[in-house]
């Protein structure tokens, strides 16, 4: 269990919580703080609530989430590509089976590696 005394974390001036941002990270080390206070240092999974305030308006964790669902959809066509497998299914299975995951968990990994444009900057004319 890692020493208590190691994380320390205060906020002394007030000034530093000016912005909704930055008041929101004060609030959220203030709250993980308090977690590892009480012994509780690690959450597999966020409760709903953080969900859907938080993870799911994060770009990464957006990115991530497709690259795993991608990723657990195109193991199916792995397996079916090993030597014995694939060489005994008829063109109709090997469509199903092997090109569909294919398909649908590259098309997982090609949303995760998307990346927004910049918003357009306005020329200014003098």
């Amino acid at each position: 269990m890692p020493d208590k005394n190691l994380i320390s974390i205060t906020v002394k001036d007030s000034s530093l919580a000016t912005s909704s941002a930055s008041s929101n990270f004060n609030a959220q080390m203030l709250h993980a703080a308090s977690e590892i206070e009480q012994g509780r240092s690690w959450v597999w999974f966020p409760s709903a609530h953080n969900l859907r305030v938080h993870y799911l308006r994060e770009l990464g964790f957006l990115a991530s989430f497709a690259q795993l669902c991608g990723a657990s959809i195109f193991w199916i066509s792995g397996l079916t590509a090993l030597p014995g497998i694939n060489n005994k299914m008829s063109q109709g299975l090997l469509d199903g089976i092997y090109w569909t995951p294919q398909i649908v968990g590259g098309t997982g990994f090609i949303i995760s590696g998307y990346e927004p444009l910049p918003p357009k900057v306005k020329s200014i004319v003098y």
